[in-house]
């Protein structure tokens, strides 16, 4: 798998991306790793990795498609504090596909019984 790897960064009720991911009309399978810090949940620590602190098992991504529409991704497992999403080639191989997409991250406990959902981050994937 391809992948990259970006850092959120929680600030109150806000959510940035370091870079944003810019991807092209046909790619896919493309692995984006997320770390999550300086969350305004507190749960073992009063700052860091969030799902570190958390003991976050899993998580979700809601993608916000320029085109209207939304997807969600499966639940995935959390690991040494990432989260890893797969940008699926159904998400990029239309024209009306092409632009910015906003999202939010879920994430889960061990039973996933629990969930906090993160501030939306806008603008945080592009596809051209």
């Amino acid at each position: 798998m391809i992948y990259t790897k970006r850092l959120i960064t929680i600030r109150n009720t806000t959510a940035s991306i370091d870079t944003p991911v810019v991807l092209y009309r046909g790619d896919k399978e493309v692995g984006i790793i997320f770390e999550i810090i300086d969350s305004k949940f507190k749960f073992e620590s009063s700052n860091g990795n969030l799902i570190n602190a958390s003991h976050a098992a899993y998580g979700q991504i809601i993608v916000a498609c320029p085109n209207g529409s939304n997807t969600i991704s499966d639940v995935t497992e959390c690991e040494d504090g990432l989260i890893t999403f797969v940008m699926k080639a159904s998400m990029m191989d239309e024209l009306t596909e092409v632009g910015e997409y906003s999202f939010q991250i879920r994430l889960f406990n061990d039973t996933k019984t629990s969930r906090v959902t993160l501030p939306i981050v806008a603008n945080g994937i592009e596809v051209k």
